[in-house]
């Protein structure tokens, strides 16, 4: 019955090489942001909190629209939100693009085009369209139903 049904399939392979990027960036930001002096880490801070806000809002319901839809702007909003660091130390300015780098993963995480995601982080945008996922026609629930009892 499912042989024919590739598309979710293949949506889910998909979303979890979005999830292990996603993860990857974290990781990347996260080492960074440990290795900054005590002065820069408080000014990151605030930009790590929002982005752990909005992952947390995310994993609620990653399935949900709308749930995607506020991760998508709270992600945008602390893109915006980050100081400028050009010019500085090396450090810095690492930390600033990993946490666009998170905020771009979350974007195409949440069903962004991944083009549109960097072109909406680059001009500040407080939006970007978020594709809706094909849902499954039958449930899981509904396959054990019509199992035969052994």
């Amino acid at each position: 019955m499912w042989r024919g049904r590739r598309e979710p399939v293949v949506q889910e392979i998909a979303t979890t090489k979005y999830l292990d990027l996603l993860g990857n960036s974290c990781l990347t930001l996260i080492r960074e942001t440990c290795a900054l002096d005590a002065g820069h880490r408080e000014t990151f801070a605030r930009a790590v909190r929002g982005l752990s806000g909005v992952l947390t809002v995310l994993a609620t319901a990653p399935a949900h629209h709308a749930v995607r839809l506020r991760a998508v702007r709270g992600a945008l909003g602390v893109a915006r939100s980050i100081p400028e660091a050009e010019g500085g130390p090396a450090l810095p300015v690492a930390v600033r693009e990993s946490v666009r780098m998170v905020a771009a993963d979350i974007l195409v995480f949440a069903g962004a085009d991944a083009e549109e995601a960097g072109r909406a982080l680059r001009a500040g945008a407080t939006d970007v369209p978020v594709s809706v996922r094909p849902r499954l026609r039958w449930s899981l629930r509904a396959r054990r139903r019509r199992r035969p009892e052994v």
